[in-house]
């Protein structure tokens, strides 16, 4: 494979990783209100209502077939003026949120040593 073909395929890995992941965050955040699940910085992020629905749309274009392989449910989210910055924060947000609720690093001290 050419050093071209390999950075376009390379290209193209991070943006179908990101999608997943972002796809996968709004999953997270379906959870999250469900639960009833309340933290200031999350709940602050979550009134952002035009990129909350955008965000579900998003979700739905990578999780249900779309015949558009560049579906406008797709495109709404990443356009979105902000959009990146608010993934970001909504990101660290939860991170933050499930790390003072779970377990998570007693789970992980107490696993035996590779």
């Amino acid at each position: 494979m050419s050093d071209d073909m390999l950075a376009v395929a390379q290209s193209w890995s991070a943006i179908f990783r990101l999608q997943v992941f972002y796809a996968l965050m709004y999953v997270v955040v379906e959870g999250y209100q469900k639960l009833g699940c309340h933290d200031s910085e999350v709940d602050g992020l979550l009134t952002q209502s035009h990129y909350v629905e955008a965000f579900r749309r998003f979700r739905n274009a990578n999780f249900h077939y779309q015949e558009d392989l560049f579906s406008p449910k797709l495109l709404e989210f990443l356009a979105a003026d902000g959009s990146e910055d608010w993934a970001y924060a909504l990101y660290r947000a939860l991170n933050s949120f499930f790390e003072k609720q779970l377990p998570i690093k007693e789970f992980f001290d107490s696993l035996p040593d590779p």
